[in-house]
């Protein structure tokens, strides 16, 4: 013996109606440990960290910059720099691509 569904429960238009409230995302939005050191760097900048640490951090940093609405981002890391210490770079955001493809048109024989 199967046992019986819900039933369908329906919606009742008469009970709905609109407002002028705007969207507001559910889902709050934590706050990086990282953000005081992030919201400082500028590109070009180099984040100084313990050795071994640098892949970590630079993709920290590359989530960070997205959230931010930064588009096509440019992040280097280097585990151990001159200093002996790792690094964490912005380098810039990435130009879009300025090569124009010519020679494919056919030409009259």
């Amino acid at each position: 013996m199967t046992k019986a569904k819900n039933p369908i429960q329906y919606l009742d238009p008469s009970t709905l109606r609109i407002v002028d409230e705007p969207y507001k995302d559910g889902r709050a939005s934590p706050v990086s440990k990282y953000e005081p050191i992030f919201s400082a760097l500028k590109p070009g900048q180099r984040i100084v960290c313990p050795a071994g640490s640098a892949a970590r951090l630079s993709a920290q940093l590359r989530n960070w910059l997205e959230k931010k609405g930064h588009k096509n981002v440019v992040v280097r890391a280097r585990e151990r720099c001159d200093d002996g210490l790792g690094g964490a770079w912005w380098i810039q955001e990435a130009a879009k691509p300025k090569t124009v493809w010519r020679g494919l048109e056919k030409k009259a024989a």
